[in-house]
């Protein structure tokens, strides 16, 4: 059995400053999901590749929105509705 740990593609040049990344790819598989704003470049996957990074890229691609931009926002039109009630 594999595990993805699923990360969108902005978060791509930040895993390799985790402090236990090299654990980590050790134990998990990441599954890149493409995120507006973030493409996924020829050297992105080359990074990838020269550190063993077991990776997937999804075809699926979610929109320019955060967390944090959540947290800020004074309403939740950036959600589906069916999270509203989970985030509230």
């Amino acid at each position: 059995n594999s595990l993805d740990f699923v990360i969108g593609s902005d978060l791509i040049k930040d895993i390799f400053y985790w402090k236990t990344f090299n654990e980590i790819v050790k134990e998990v598989g990441f599954f890149i999901i493409k995120r507006e704003g973030y493409p996924i470049s020829v050297k992105d996957i080359k990074m990838l590749e020269d550190n063993k990074v077991k990776f997937k890229i999804s075809t699926l691609s979610i929109p320019e929105i955060s967390s944090s931009m959540v947290r800020l926002s004074t309403g939740y039109s950036y959600l589906p509705e069916s999270v509203i009630d989970i985030v509230k």
